[in-house]
């Protein structure tokens, strides 16, 4: 049977099941829902009566789930049950396993990070580690999803693995107690200078609110003045975390973000009310192309109240709100959407998606900025972006995504670089390299910060990568900036290894370009905040 075939009967089979559940409700209250469910009904009668060939039924209604789903919009999905255990786990901001983070090199299990509070690192397992047993069975060429069902397991129970540590030469045997481990959604809050702060996040799940106002809270004791809080590549999550961020930079019972749903339905609304943290003080919010849903939450109340200014590309533009509901009959789910959002002017930043999901999502990857510059009225001036002003006046767009106040072009990582990457061949040498030089280079720098300031390729590293990228077959010549570029990749990579995602921030953030430019635009906030419109807004 063809695929389509299995869509379509999965369709009748699962809207069958939907007919035979329903008595007297809403959906079956129109005419014209009951003649067209009828119409089906009698469809698969017919199917099960007379089709040629038996109907893996399973397969059938979960490709008629996504079938359904997709003709709705973009973001309403199906959620088989291995992949419900994953997006549980993320969104909760906890799991349960051994603590440590991965990547397999060449076929093994590379241990690349220790979670802090975690049993490994307890134990004494190391950065470097290769994993070559689990429960006496090797784990030599697990694939990628295959190592988590491995070491995960129950709170409490145990798991036995084997290593490989290179700077020893030796075996070693770990019996690990299993236990909760926290994901943590907000990678880094580090001062930038004596005045301003950093905090990167990466999602917004169940444990960011607290995770963030911890961070700021840290930031505020080494005196913090300023704030860039960076949500570039931040896909969403939960929007009361989102809420609540917002919350510490705005003052009063200002509203934050509003939703509508079905017309039966009454408006929601989220407010400020709690003593934020960062009430003043000046704050620039970083956001691009990936950023999405909850980040554009963030960046659209603060560009909004005029309470800061936003740097970057324009946002994803997601602006609808999805529900999850659980499908306990093999422990799956949908996500399905149940209401539109809008910023405090009245904005809805949803982009258009009549054109197809495939399109939809292709459109980002077309965007292109060519110069850094303040955001003009003359920006986007077709139909589908309206225009709405801010509190104080300003104008800022609807219609697809937030678009920022200050234009920044990303730094690229085309040609050279951006094959080096592709091809993890910048990851594997600093694996390779540490291997041998962990322990050197965490005696002479001993902390992120000291590594941060001293920390210089030499020619020795340089020409030690040169001969690893020969080996591994890679044969391109680094042109114009790109070999610089390659090396503070390259110290940045160092700084992860060594220091978790706080060194590495601490690292790349003195040659990141949005960065750099978002720390030269606090002085013109003033000027910003203070254009006004001259054409015509909502």
């Amino acid at each position: 049977m063809t695929k389509r075939q299995l869509i379509f009967l999965g369709s009748l089979l699962l809207l069958t099941g939907f007919l035979a559940g329903l008595t007297a409700t809403w959906y079956l209250g129109e005419e014209k829902d009951r003649q067209q469910i009828s119409k089906l009904n009698k469809v698969m009668k017919l199917i099960l009566s007379n089709y040629v060939d038996s109907v893996d039924s399973r397969k059938a209604v979960d490709g008629a789930i996504e079938g359904i789903l997709t003709n709705l919009d973009p973001h309403s999905v199906y959620i088989p049950p291995k992949e419900l255990i994953r997006v549980t786990e993320d969104f909760q901001g906890k799991f349960e396993g051994i603590g440590v983070e991965f990547r397999i090199l060449q076929d093994t299990v590379v241990i690349t990070n220790l979670i802090p509070g975690g049993p490994s690192l307890k134990l004494g397992i190391e950065p470097g580690d290769r994993i070559l047993l689990v429960e006496d069975s090797t784990a030599i060429g697990l694939k990628n999803e295959e190592v988590p069902r491995r070491l995960r397991g129950p709170k409490g129970s145990k798991v036995k693995i084997t290593v490989f540590r290179p700077s020893t030469r030796k075996k070693l045997d770990f019996v690990i107690v299993r236990d909760e481990i926290n994901l943590v959604s907000v990678d880094a809050g580090l001062m930038l200078d004596s005045q301003t702060g950093y905090i990167k996040v990466n999602r917004f799940s169940a444990t960011t609110a607290d995770e963030f106002t911890s961070t700021l809270s840290g930031l505020k004791i080494k005196g913090i003045k300023r704030l860039i809080l960076d949500l570039r590549g931040n896909t969403g999550g939960f929007l009361d975390q989102a809420a609540k961020m917002a919350d510490e930079f705005l003052s009063g019972e200002k509203l934050i973000v509003s939703t509508s749903g079905r017309e039966d339905r009454p408006v929601e609304t989220l407010l400020a009310g709690e003593k934020g943290q960062f009430e003043s003080g000046d704050l620039i919010i970083l956001i691009d192309r990936y950023s999405a849903s909850a980040s554009e939450i963030v960046a659209g109340a603060i560009q909004d109240w005029d309470r800061g200014i936003i740097a970057g590309e324009t946002s994803f533009g997601k602006g609808l709100v999805q529900k999850q509901y659980p499908l306990d009959e093999d422990n799956s789910a949908i996500r399905l959407t149940v209401a539109r959002y809008y910023t405090p002017s009245g904005r809805l930043i949803q982009r258009p998606y009549t054109a197809g999901k495939e399109t939809y999502y292709q459109e980002i990857l077309s965007r292109k900025i060519t110069q850094t510059r303040v955001v003009t009225k003359e920006d986007l001036p077709d139909s589908t972006h309206p225009r709405y002003t801010t509190k104080g006046g300003r104008v800022v767009f609807g219609g697809g995504g937030i678009t920022p106040d200050i234009f920044i072009s990303p730094d690229s990582t085309t040609g050279y670089l951006g094959e080096l990457i592709r091809k993890n061949i910048l990851t594997d040498f600093t694996q390779h390299y540490l291997d041998r030089h962990r322990k050197n280079l965490l005696e002479r720098f001993k902390t992120p910060e000291d590594f941060s300031s001293r920390f210089q390729l030499d020619e020795t590293i340089i020409s030690a990568f040169q001969d690893y990228a020969v080996r591994s077959g890679f044969k391109s010549v680094p042109g114009g900036g790109d070999q610089k570029k390659r090396d503070h990749y390259l110290e940045a990579l160092f700084a992860r290894q060594l220091y978790g995602d706080p060194g590495y921030f601490l690292v790349s953030t003195k040659t990141d370009r949005t960065v750099l430019e978002a720390i030269a635009a606090f002085s013109t906030i003033p000027d910003v905040l203070a254009v006004k419109p001259t054409g015509k807004t909502r």
